[in-house]
């Protein structure tokens, strides 16, 4: 045993074990002698805050604040050369401060004035007080419960991977008075100058872009994934999307700005040769000038939440222009395409309402051609609220042959509703590898059961007009649905979420007949590869012994 606990190695390994265990692993530290070291660093390798370390000052001393009576922390006295060395010390264990850890905003009794950042910055002498953190995940700001931005100065590792640094004091900030973008400007030029190569993610939520720090983003050339989200008082210019395309790895890319300024005399194509996912959440026409302007031959997928005016009734969208930027600036890789609702807040919501009031939609056969610039590539079209006036039959057809390899179709209509049940046949017969739809049917008449369909759909989400929810409804729905997707796992109705459960059960109860009469004539199943709900192996895909429902 002696032996052992002299292996540095072994006690490692046996320390990993504790580290979601604090109180474990403080009990292990005062166990023994040889665990004390290896204990230590388990419970500091993660922390929420910076203040652990800076308690480890012999001078740090609390003080009661006349004018609010909170509790600040400030250095009593100068920093001694024993405190910086237990700072070194420590301070080399941590590879994580995220308050996601363990809270999400900082006690109040664990406030810290400013100047004890600068004080041990200077006592540090240009040395990093966790020179071997990886991840990095802070709430900066003025308010309580936030890492003042002073902070960052002491934080920098060329071994860093990870930062997320968001604003605490809310997106009612003005930018006259926030400060923390000069300090986050700063902190990643220097990290820029540490020649931090594993840096690959970096996300700056709520804070204001002024250009400083735009311009240090470039240098970061290690970056894989990058999210600023802007208030709505910013304005972005196209330079500093322009400068981001330089990056060399970057593939995942998430804006959110409200207001982007073009360059009207410049109308160079610039490539974003990398990327390979795009989210944006900007004005309507900004996603048609942005794909415009940049290509994009790697991209994927492209998720855009739309951001509406003061009026949006007021505006007609020309999505004829959208799918033809979409189109010609993507590639063969291009598969993903999502338009949802930006809802960050009551006003937001208010201009939705408004829209959906006011908006009457497009005609399909108008954007029908701007459609097929995306050729047969796409594998999902998800928009998640009326795009088009009508959806007919023949419409669908034209979809199904424009993509055939769809697995993923949200396209819903204003008014008035034209599909009927009998357009869920037509799903099951011209999209056979679909496995996910959002679709506005009319309940009028409630087409029969069909034979022998092994579609291999998983979620369903109907908005049903003219539809009661009497007890027939509901069985006669379910035979039919249940009998052109056998696979199904999720089926909602999106106006009456009070009949989902009624809707799951009577789903359950004819896939449980079935199961039955599989039993019944000897087909069985190997339970690990069952689903809930599932009658047939899902990997398989042989249903053939399947029972029609009458």
């Amino acid at each position: 045993m002696q032996t052992v606990l002299q292996n540095d190695f072994m006690l490692s390994e046996i320390m990993q074990f504790l580290e979601l265990d604090r109180s474990a692993g403080y009990a292990a530290a005062l166990t023994c002698r040889a665990f004390r070291n290896p204990a230590q660093n388990v419970l500091w390798r993660h922390l929420a805050t910076v203040f652990p370390l800076l308690k480890l000052l012999s001078n740090l001393k609390p003080r009661k604040e006349a004018d609010s009576n909170d509790i600040v922390w400030f250095l009593e006295d100068q920093i001694t050369s024993q405190d910086v060395e237990r700072l070194k010390v420590f301070g080399t264990r941590v590879r994580s401060i995220s308050s996601k850890w363990f809270r999400k905003e900082i006690p109040s009794q664990e406030q810290i004035d400013d100047s004890v950042f600068v004080a041990v910055a200077s006592a540090l002498q240009s040395h990093s007080l966790v020179p071997n953190l990886r991840s990095l995940n802070m709430l900066l700001g003025r308010k309580k419960g936030c890492h003042p931005s002073a902070v960052l100065q002491l934080l920098y590792s060329p071994y860093i991977q990870d930062i997320y640094l968001r604003s605490g004091d809310g997106p009612n900030l003005t930018l006259e008075s926030f400060l923390p973008a000069d300090d986050i400007a700063v902190y990643l030029k220097v990290l820029s100058r540490l020649h931090a190569r594993s840096l690959r993610t970096l996300d700056l939520y709520d804070f204001p872009s002024e250009l400083n720090v735009l311009e240090s983003i470039p240098f970061l050339q290690g970056l894989s994934t990058l999210r600023l989200a802007n208030q709505e008082q910013v304005v972005l210019e196209q330079s500093a999307i322009t400068a981001l395309a330089q990056l060399p790895h970057l593939d995942s890319l998430k804006l959110e700005v409200h207001h982007i300024i073009w360059n009207g005399s410049s109308r160079d194509i610039v490539p974003f040769n990398t990327l390979i996912r795009l989210e944006v959440s900007c004005q309507f026409m900004d996603v048609v000038e942005l794909f415009s302007r940049f290509k994009f031959p790697s991209l994927q997928k492209l998720q855009h939440q739309l951001i509406l005016r003061q009026q949006p009734h007021a505006h007609l969208y020309p999505w004829d222009r959208y799918f033809n930027a979409v189109g010609s600036s993507t590639a063969s890789p291009f598969c993903d395409l999502s338009v949802e609702r930006w809802l960050r807040g009551q006003e937001e919501r208010r201009r939705w309402k408004e829209f959906r009031m006011n908006y009457e939609g497009v005609v399909f056969d108008y954007i029908k051609q701007s459609l097929l610039t995306l050729k047969h590539r796409l594998r999902r079209l998800w928009v998640s609220f009326p795009l088009v006036s009508s959806l007919s039959i023949e419409n669908l057809e034209e979809i199904a042959s424009m993509w055939p390899n769809m697995q993923e179709l949200s396209i819903r209509a204003v008014s008035p509703v034209i599909l009927n049940t009998s357009s869920l046949r037509l799903i099951a017969l011209k999209f056979p590898h679909l496995q996910a739809l959002f679709l506005d049917i009319d309940c009028t008449l409630i087409a029969s059961p069909r034979k022998g369909s092994s579609h291999r759909l998983h979620s369903l989400f109907l908005q049903l007009s003219n539809w009661g929810g009497t007890e027939m409804e509901v069985h006669e729905l379910v035979m039919l649905v249940d009998s052109l997707f056998p696979h199904l796992m999720n089926l909602r109705n999106m106006d009456a979420p009070i009949l989902e459960d009624i809707l799951d059960e009577e789903r359950a109860r004819y896939q449980s007949i079935r199961r039955l009469e599989r039993h019944r004539l000897g087909v069985y199943e190997d339970g690990d590869n069952i689903k809930r709900f599932l009658s047939v192996d899902v990997d398989s895909g042989d249903d053939s012994d399947a029972m029609e429902v009458e």
